[in-house]
Protein backbone atom coordinates (compact mmCIF):
# COMPACT_ATOMS: atom_id res chain seq x y z
CA UNK A 1 0.00 0.00 0.00
CA UNK A 2 1.20 3.50 -0.62
CA UNK A 3 2.85 5.56 2.11
CA UNK A 4 0.48 8.54 1.79
CA UNK A 5 -2.54 6.28 2.31
CA UNK A 6 -0.87 4.70 5.33
CA UNK A 7 -0.27 8.16 6.81
CA UNK A 8 -3.89 9.12 6.12
CA UNK A 9 -5.25 6.12 8.01
CA UNK A 10 -2.70 6.58 10.81
CA UNK A 11 -4.08 10.08 11.35
CA UNK A 12 -7.62 8.69 11.40
CA UNK A 13 -6.72 6.08 14.01
CA UNK A 14 -5.43 8.88 16.26
CA UNK A 15 -8.78 10.69 16.18
CA UNK A 16 -10.86 9.91 19.27
CA UNK A 17 -14.11 10.31 17.32
CA UNK A 18 -13.06 7.77 14.70
CA UNK A 19 -12.02 5.27 17.37
CA UNK A 20 -15.36 5.62 19.18
CA UNK A 21 -17.54 5.37 16.07
CA UNK A 22 -15.76 3.04 13.64
CA UNK A 23 -16.65 -0.26 15.29
CA UNK A 24 -20.32 0.66 15.60
CA UNK A 25 -20.90 1.39 11.92
CA UNK A 26 -23.59 -0.89 10.48
CA UNK A 27 -21.31 -1.81 7.55
CA UNK A 28 -18.66 -3.11 9.94
CA UNK A 29 -21.24 -4.98 12.03
CA UNK A 30 -22.53 -6.72 8.89
CA UNK A 31 -19.03 -7.66 7.76
CA UNK A 32 -18.08 -8.97 11.20
CA UNK A 33 -21.29 -10.97 11.43
CA UNK A 34 -20.65 -12.61 8.05
CA UNK A 35 -17.00 -13.51 8.78
CA UNK A 36 -17.78 -14.92 12.22
CA UNK A 37 -20.57 -17.06 10.77
CA UNK A 38 -18.18 -18.48 8.18
CA UNK A 39 -15.52 -19.16 10.81
CA UNK A 40 -18.08 -20.98 12.97
CA UNK A 41 -18.33 -23.64 10.26
CA UNK A 42 -14.55 -24.20 10.45
CA UNK A 43 -12.09 -25.65 12.96
CA UNK A 44 -9.20 -23.20 12.60
CA UNK A 45 -5.76 -24.05 13.94
CA UNK A 46 -4.01 -20.72 13.43
CA UNK A 47 -5.70 -17.66 11.92
CA UNK A 48 -4.28 -14.54 10.26
CA UNK A 49 -6.40 -11.44 9.74
CA UNK A 50 -4.74 -9.04 7.30
CA UNK A 51 -5.48 -5.32 7.13
CA UNK A 52 -7.78 -5.37 10.15
CA UNK A 53 -6.95 -1.84 11.39
CA UNK A 54 -8.77 -1.25 14.68
CA UNK A 55 -11.76 -3.30 13.46
CA UNK A 56 -11.03 -7.04 13.30
CA UNK A 57 -13.80 -9.30 12.03
CA UNK A 58 -12.64 -12.55 13.62
CA UNK A 59 -14.37 -13.12 16.93
CA UNK A 60 -13.21 -15.30 19.83
CA UNK A 61 -10.65 -17.36 17.90
CA UNK A 62 -7.67 -19.04 19.58
CA UNK A 63 -4.18 -18.59 18.09
CA UNK A 64 -4.95 -15.53 15.99
CA UNK A 65 -2.53 -13.02 14.47
CA UNK A 66 -3.70 -9.52 13.57
CA UNK A 67 -1.74 -7.68 10.90
CA UNK A 68 -1.95 -4.17 9.50
CA UNK A 69 0.33 -1.66 7.79
CA UNK A 70 -0.44 0.93 10.47
CA UNK A 71 1.58 0.81 13.69
CA UNK A 72 -0.96 3.08 15.39
CA UNK A 73 -3.81 0.71 14.52
CA UNK A 74 -1.93 -2.27 15.95
CA UNK A 75 -1.10 -0.35 19.11
CA UNK A 76 -4.74 0.62 19.67
CA UNK A 77 -6.05 -2.84 18.84
CA UNK A 78 -3.64 -4.54 21.22
CA UNK A 79 -4.71 -2.15 23.97
CA UNK A 80 -8.41 -2.88 23.41
CA UNK A 81 -8.31 -6.61 22.59
CA UNK A 82 -5.58 -7.88 24.89
CA UNK A 83 -5.45 -11.21 23.07
CA UNK A 84 -3.66 -12.63 20.04
CA UNK A 85 -0.47 -11.43 18.37
CA UNK A 86 -0.07 -8.10 16.58
CA UNK A 87 2.21 -7.61 13.58
CA UNK A 88 2.84 -4.44 11.57
CA UNK A 89 3.25 -5.63 7.98
CA UNK A 90 2.36 -4.93 4.37
CA UNK A 91 -0.17 -7.39 2.95
CA UNK A 92 1.90 -7.94 -0.19
CA UNK A 93 5.02 -8.83 1.81
CA UNK A 94 3.93 -10.76 4.89
CA UNK A 95 6.69 -11.75 7.37
CA UNK A 96 5.36 -15.28 7.89
CA UNK A 97 6.54 -18.70 6.79
CA UNK A 98 4.91 -20.54 3.92
CA UNK A 99 2.03 -22.81 5.04
CA UNK A 100 1.96 -21.11 8.46
CA UNK A 101 -1.83 -20.60 8.82
CA UNK A 102 -4.88 -22.79 8.43
CA UNK A 103 -7.10 -19.74 7.81
CA UNK A 104 -6.61 -16.21 6.52
CA UNK A 105 -9.15 -13.38 6.63
CA UNK A 106 -9.01 -10.29 4.46
CA UNK A 107 -12.15 -8.19 5.00
CA UNK A 108 -12.55 -5.39 2.45
CA UNK A 109 -8.83 -4.78 2.04
CA UNK A 110 -8.00 -5.95 -1.50
CA UNK A 111 -9.80 -3.01 -3.09
CA UNK A 112 -7.38 -0.65 -1.30
CA UNK A 113 -4.34 -2.36 -2.85
CA UNK A 114 -3.16 -1.31 -6.30
CA UNK A 115 -1.73 -4.75 -7.09
CA UNK A 116 -4.38 -6.94 -5.52
CA UNK A 117 -3.16 -10.07 -7.36
CA UNK A 118 0.19 -9.85 -5.55
CA UNK A 119 -1.59 -9.70 -2.22
CA UNK A 120 -3.75 -12.71 -3.12
CA UNK A 121 -0.63 -14.71 -4.01
CA UNK A 122 0.92 -13.76 -0.67
CA UNK A 123 -2.21 -14.84 1.21
CA UNK A 124 -2.16 -18.16 -0.63
CA UNK A 125 1.55 -18.61 0.18
CA UNK A 126 1.02 -18.45 3.95
CA UNK A 127 -1.94 -20.89 3.89
CA UNK A 128 -1.51 -24.59 4.57
CA UNK A 129 -1.58 -26.89 1.54
CA UNK A 130 -3.93 -28.48 0.89
CA UNK A 131 -7.22 -27.31 2.42
CA UNK A 132 -6.10 -23.91 3.78
CA UNK A 133 -9.09 -21.56 3.93
CA UNK A 134 -9.24 -17.95 2.71
CA UNK A 135 -12.18 -15.75 3.73
CA UNK A 136 -12.59 -12.50 1.79
CA UNK A 137 -15.18 -9.75 1.82
CA UNK A 138 -15.28 -7.50 -1.23
CA UNK A 139 -17.17 -4.47 -2.54
CA UNK A 140 -19.28 -5.84 -5.38
CA UNK A 141 -20.33 -4.45 -8.80
CA UNK A 142 -18.35 -1.88 -10.76
CA UNK A 143 -21.58 -0.02 -11.48
CA UNK A 144 -21.83 0.84 -7.76
CA UNK A 145 -18.50 2.72 -7.71
CA UNK A 146 -19.33 6.16 -6.26
CA UNK A 147 -18.22 8.96 -3.95
CA UNK A 148 -17.87 6.71 -0.90
CA UNK A 149 -15.44 4.47 -2.80
CA UNK A 150 -13.35 7.47 -3.80
CA UNK A 151 -13.50 8.80 -0.23
CA UNK A 152 -11.90 5.65 1.22
CA UNK A 153 -9.46 5.25 -1.70
CA UNK A 154 -10.89 2.19 -3.39
CA UNK A 155 -9.08 1.24 -6.57
CA UNK A 156 -11.95 -0.92 -7.75
CA UNK A 157 -15.09 -2.89 -7.05
CA UNK A 158 -15.30 -6.54 -8.08
CA UNK A 159 -17.49 -8.72 -10.28
CA UNK A 160 -18.07 -12.23 -8.92
CA UNK A 161 -17.53 -14.27 -12.14
CA UNK A 162 -14.21 -12.55 -12.92
CA UNK A 163 -12.98 -12.81 -9.35
CA UNK A 164 -13.85 -16.49 -8.93
CA UNK A 165 -12.02 -17.23 -12.20
CA UNK A 166 -9.00 -15.41 -10.76
CA UNK A 167 -9.18 -17.51 -7.59
CA UNK A 168 -9.44 -20.71 -9.62
CA UNK A 169 -6.35 -19.72 -11.64
CA UNK A 170 -4.50 -19.33 -8.32
CA UNK A 171 -5.44 -22.86 -7.18
CA UNK A 172 -8.30 -21.77 -4.93
CA UNK A 173 -11.75 -23.33 -5.00
CA UNK A 174 -14.65 -21.08 -3.89
CA UNK A 175 -16.81 -23.09 -1.48
CA UNK A 176 -19.20 -20.33 -0.39
CA UNK A 177 -20.35 -17.00 -1.78
CA UNK A 178 -22.84 -15.04 0.27
CA UNK A 179 -24.31 -11.58 0.44
CA UNK A 180 -23.13 -9.22 3.16
CA UNK A 181 -24.81 -5.95 2.21
CA UNK A 182 -27.42 -4.92 -0.35
CA UNK A 183 -27.88 -1.81 -2.51
CA UNK A 184 -29.66 0.14 0.26
CA UNK A 185 -26.58 -0.22 2.44
CA UNK A 186 -24.43 1.03 -0.42
CA UNK A 187 -26.72 4.04 -0.95
CA UNK A 188 -26.51 4.84 2.77
CA UNK A 189 -22.69 4.77 2.71
CA UNK A 190 -22.67 7.11 -0.28
CA UNK A 191 -24.99 9.53 1.53
CA UNK A 192 -22.90 9.40 4.72
CA UNK A 193 -19.72 10.14 2.76
CA UNK A 194 -21.41 13.15 1.14
CA UNK A 195 -22.63 14.45 4.53
CA UNK A 196 -19.20 13.98 6.11
CA UNK A 197 -17.47 15.89 3.33
CA UNK A 198 -19.99 18.72 3.60
CA UNK A 199 -19.39 18.96 7.36
CA UNK A 200 -15.63 18.99 6.81
CA UNK A 201 -15.97 21.88 4.35
CA UNK A 202 -18.09 23.84 6.81
CA UNK A 203 -15.57 23.22 9.59
CA UNK A 204 -12.72 24.43 7.38
CA UNK A 205 -14.58 27.62 6.44
CA UNK A 206 -13.65 31.12 7.65
CA UNK A 207 -16.04 31.00 10.63
CA UNK A 208 -15.30 27.42 11.65
CA UNK A 209 -13.08 28.47 14.57
CA UNK A 210 -16.08 29.87 16.45
CA UNK A 211 -18.00 26.62 16.50
CA UNK A 212 -17.56 24.45 19.57
CA UNK A 213 -19.26 21.20 20.44
CA UNK A 214 -20.58 20.72 23.96
CA UNK A 215 -18.99 17.58 25.50
CA UNK A 216 -22.38 16.37 26.79
CA UNK A 217 -23.93 16.80 23.35
CA UNK A 218 -21.06 14.79 21.87
CA UNK A 219 -21.59 11.96 24.37
CA UNK A 220 -25.31 11.88 23.59
CA UNK A 221 -24.49 11.83 19.89
CA UNK A 222 -22.19 8.82 20.39
CA UNK A 223 -24.94 6.92 22.21
CA UNK A 224 -27.49 7.82 19.54
CA UNK A 225 -25.06 6.84 16.77
CA UNK A 226 -24.36 3.45 18.32
CA UNK A 227 -28.05 2.70 18.94
CA UNK A 228 -29.06 3.76 15.43
CA UNK A 229 -26.35 1.68 13.75
CA UNK A 230 -27.18 -1.38 15.84
CA UNK A 231 -30.81 -1.17 14.78
CA UNK A 232 -30.02 -0.26 11.17
CA UNK A 233 -27.64 -3.17 10.75
CA UNK A 234 -30.50 -5.62 11.40
CA UNK A 235 -32.53 -3.95 8.64
CA UNK A 236 -29.50 -4.07 6.31
CA UNK A 237 -28.95 -7.73 7.19
CA UNK A 238 -32.58 -8.51 6.30
CA UNK A 239 -32.20 -6.66 2.99
CA UNK A 240 -29.08 -8.68 2.18
CA UNK A 241 -30.96 -11.95 2.78
CA UNK A 242 -33.67 -11.14 0.24
CA UNK A 243 -31.78 -9.22 -2.46
CA UNK A 244 -30.50 -11.30 -5.44
CA UNK A 245 -26.77 -12.01 -5.36
CA UNK A 246 -26.04 -10.00 -8.54
CA UNK A 247 -27.34 -6.86 -6.78
CA UNK A 248 -25.34 -7.29 -3.56
CA UNK A 249 -23.03 -4.37 -2.71
CA UNK A 250 -20.67 -6.43 -0.53
CA UNK A 251 -20.07 -10.17 -0.79
CA UNK A 252 -18.15 -12.78 1.20
CA UNK A 253 -16.19 -15.42 -0.71
CA UNK A 254 -14.82 -18.40 1.21
CA UNK A 255 -12.25 -20.49 -0.68
CA UNK A 256 -9.97 -23.46 -0.11
CA UNK A 257 -6.59 -24.40 -1.47
CA UNK A 258 -7.17 -27.06 -4.11
CA UNK A 259 -6.15 -30.61 -3.26
CA UNK A 260 -4.39 -32.01 -6.34
CA UNK A 261 -4.70 -35.58 -5.01
CA UNK A 262 -8.48 -35.24 -4.69
CA UNK A 263 -8.73 -33.85 -8.22
CA UNK A 264 -6.62 -36.73 -9.52
CA UNK A 265 -8.90 -39.27 -7.77
CA UNK A 266 -11.98 -37.62 -9.27
CA UNK A 267 -10.53 -38.13 -12.72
Amino acid sequence: MQNHENQRFDSLFQEAGYQRLKNDLYSYLLRKRAVEKSLNTETPERVLEVGCGISPTAGAVDRIVYSDLSFEAMRLLKHSQKKGLYVVADGINLPFKTNAFSHAICAEVLEHVENDRCMLKELIRILKKPAGCLILTLPHRRAYFANDDRFVNHYRRYEIPEFTQCLSAMELTPVQIKKVMGPAGKATMSLLAWIYLRIQRLRSGPRSGKAKICPKFYDYFILWFKWLNRCYHYFMWFEATIVPLPLAAVVLIQSRIKNPDAEHNDK
